[in-house]
């Protein structure tokens, strides 16, 4: 399915594409999954973890981007979860 959303600068578009791009390829790796919510909060920590990581070392800023496109994919998983199986929380 394709949606079409305005965006404000061709950085942002750039950005919502590369974590899109994520969330396929997780999907692709794992398969469509869906978490209990405490779980989706230790993988999210473990992706944030990765980007101060990247900082701490001083990686290139590429490196801290990919970082933060897994964390922004992870996040994105949360949301789709929650409106999939968890009406409630």
């Amino acid at each position: 399915m394709f949606y079409s959303i305005f965006v404000e600068s061709s950085e942002q578009g750039a950005a919502l594409r590369a974590i899109a791009d994520e969330r396929r390829r997780q999907d692709r790796k794992w398969g469509v999954t869906t978490h209990p919510l405490d779980t989706h909060f230790r993988v999210l920590a473990e992706e944030f973890g990765e980007v101060v990581k990247a900082l701490n070392e001083k990686e290139s800023l590429d490196r801290v981007k990919e970082e933060l496109i897994h964390t922004a994919a992870c996040c994105v998983k949360m949301a789709e979860d929650i409106d999939r199986h968890h009406s409630k929380i």
